[in-house]
């Protein structure tokens, strides 16, 4: 559920967005702290949205020691960060294409 809004929000475009999709993922975390798929989408909005990279490399780094990782969702983690060393600058229509991946 909110996974799906935080996309669909994001999808909308528009940088005004940005402050209550910030809300909506920080709630998210809080109510659902082990759910993947809302830490890979909180790493891709800090990496690509914030670009703070401080903040998504200790995010990364506590997503790597896990264990058991679906190969999805380990192939997902992969594309974040390898996508963060190939490109230097950073859009909202970045994260967009990739949370669309």
């Amino acid at each position: 559920g909110a996974h799906v809004c935080c996309r669909r929000l994001l999808a909308r475009r528009d940088e005004a967005d940005l402050p209550f999709l910030n809300f909506l993922v920080g709630k998210a975390i809080a109510e659902h702290p082990e759910n993947l798929e809302l830490q890979l989408f909180q790493l891709a909005v800090l990496r690509f949205i914030h670009c703070d990279a401080k903040q998504a490399s200790d995010q990364e780094k506590k997503l790597q020691d896990k264990k058991g990782m679906l190969i999805d969702r380990t192939f997902q983690l992969f594309a974040v960060i390898r996508r963060a060393t190939a490109e230097v600058s950073s859009s909202l229509g970045q994260a967009v294409n990739l949370m669309e991946f």
